[in-house]
């Protein structure tokens, strides 16, 4: 014989397990309880799916007003009954309103935060259909906090057993009351008290007692069918939609985040036009995540800008900054440093090629960053340059605080193991967190080189690329100190046709039969030799 206490502490005295056996009897189910989450729907589906009737009864969960708030505050004044009655009796329309858009936000974040699953999307699509079907019928209790849990059962009017044969029942239901919402834990695994309750009178007082909260409630059927047909599992994504998702995931590292990366308005960040900003935005993310990022931008978009930005970013952050470039470029970056005052020391790139090239940038140990101007200069890997540079980093590795800033308009000009090199100078091993397939770099160029992946996918982690058509079609109306950006029209090339005859006369032709004279003597010397 089932014991009357309920209280989840073995499977088969779980209030679940009983609603279950006393559900499949029944034809109406009236349920109050404090919260409201799809699990506790979703468990019992199947049976709920037989009933004709389900009255769902909940409280609102943000009433700031209720009675224990109210007893708190008053719990020494006189007046504490009449405020309380005053509470439960009188609430304007705009009170009221304001209840029922708290419970529709309870029940959107039950939604929101409900398992995106198969069960649960059938679950909330039978609450809708309950809805729709009229089987189900929800209000929501605003006079107070509804702390009653019950579950309150009639039973059908005809029974028959697995034979066919007619149940007599002189019972007109069964009743369940004590601690449990109507929720997944609280039908299952929570630590509750409930009490079974049979017999007729009780089943009558119960009835009372819940039609007497249902008739003081607010209709909340109609709202609660709009969450539903709002959430997830019934508010399908347009194919525009999904797209859209895809491409967030394609590149959301590049996003520029400015509540992450607030960009300080320093001299040279003011002279950066919108197009520069981002791409800083940009370079900073990836650097952080890989230590290394390229910017590539076509000439003329003003790379050495971007570049000059992440030097003065990481000075302001206490980082020691070495750029390397060609001799041609050192007046340019010095005259960069001292402008905007980035406090970076400045390296010609021939000093590396030289038999001390080692000697010569080994001082630098303790520089953070460095930026490499033109580094396709770096993509050869059996020359000096290369092999004083990388010994330099390898033996200095500052476990991922360094970072390397690669800017170069041409990063591979011949094969994908051009940008593999360079590649290498800030990500020493092969094996890799990059998320590219197969996740081992050199690995990954043999493919690409073979055609098996995409060499994309790897460069849009790490390389910073727009064009002058990129720029035109989404900063049109940019400017640099005041003026547009104009960048040259180039025009198609057009033949200007001539007539060789009408220009010489008949001299062209003059000068062909002249060549026809020619015997070419000199070079058909056998042709006078006396035999």
């Amino acid at each position: 014989m089932q014991h009357r206490i309920i209280d989840n502490s073995t499977e088969e005295n779980s209030l679940f397990a009983r609603l279950r056996s006393y559900i499949k009897n029944s034809e109406n189910i009236k349920i109050a309880s404090g919260y409201f989450f799809i699990g506790g729907f979703n468990k019992l589906i199947e049976e709920l799916k037989n009933l004709k009737e389900i009255k769902l009864l909940i409280s609102t969960t943000s009433n700031k007003d209720t009675i224990e708030e109210i007893a708190l505050g008053y719990r020494y004044r006189d007046d504490i009954k009449d405020k309380i009655d005053k509470v439960q009796r009188n609430l304007n329309k705009r009170e009221k309103d304001s209840l029922i858009t708290d419970s529709k936000s309870d029940l959107r974040l039950a939604t929101e935060t409900a398992e995106i699953s198969d069960e649960n999307e059938a679950a909330i699509k039978n609450l809708a259909d309950f809805i729709k079907q009229e089987k189900l019928e929800v209000k929501v209790y605003l006079k107070s906090k509804l702390h009653s849990k019950a579950y309150i059962l009639d039973y059908k009017k005809h029974l028959f057993d697995e034979n066919g044969n007619r149940i007599e029942r002189t019972e007109n239901g069964v009743c369940i009351v004590g601690s449990s919402n109507f929720t997944l834990a609280g039908l299952t695994h929570n630590t509750e008290l409930n009490v079974l309750i049979e017999g007729n009178d009780e089943h009558r007082y119960l009835t009372e007692w819940f039609k007497r909260l249902w008739d003081e409630s607010e209709d909340f059927s109609k709202e609660f069918f709009e969450e539903l047909s709002n959430s997830w599992a019934l508010n399908y994504p347009t194919p525009y939609e999904v797209y859209l998702k895809i491409l967030y995931h394609i590149v959301k590292d590049r996003i520029e985040d400015s509540q992450e990366l607030a960009l300080e308005e320093s001299d040279i960040f003011s002279d950066l036009t919108r197009f520069q900003k981002t791409a800083v935005a940009q370079a900073i993310n990836i650097l952080e995540k890989y230590c290394g990022v390229f910017i590539s931008d076509v000439v003329g978009l003003g790379k050495s800008f971007i570049g000059s930005a992440l030097i003065d970013y990481y000075h302001k952050r206490g980082k020691r900054a070495l750029i390397i470039c060609p001799p041609r470029l050192m007046e340019m970056w010095q005259h960069y440093d001292n402008y905007y005052d980035l406090g970076a020391e400045i390296l010609s790139m021939g000093m590396l090629s030289q038999d001390n090239g080692f000697e010569v940038i080994n001082k630098y140990k303790d520089k953070e960053i460095i930026l490499i101007d033109e580094s396709h200069n770096f993509r050869n890997s059996e020359n000096n340059r290369y092999r004083n540079f990388l010994e330099f980093l390898l033996q200095h590795d500052k476990k991922d605080e360094r970072r390397l800033i690669l800017v170069t308009a041409t990063p591979q000009n011949n094969t994908p193991f051009d940008v593999y090199h360079q590649i290498k100078l800030f990500h020493h091993e092969d094996e890799t967190n990059i998320p590219i397939t197969p996740p081992n770099i050199r690995d990954f160029m043999n493919e690409v080189i073979d055609k098996k992946v995409s060499f994309q996918s790897l460069l849009q982690r790490l390389l910073i690329r727009r064009t002058r058509r990129h720029i035109k079609k989404y900063y049109p109306d940019e400017k640099i100190n005041g003026k547009p950006i104009v960048f040259p029209k180039r025009n198609i090339p057009e033949p200007i046709k001539y007539s060789i005859e009408k220009v010489y006369h008949n001299m062209y032709s003059e000068i062909l039969d002249y060549f026809k004279d020619l015997t070419f003597a000199r070079y058909n010397l056998f042709n006078y030799v006396k035999k």
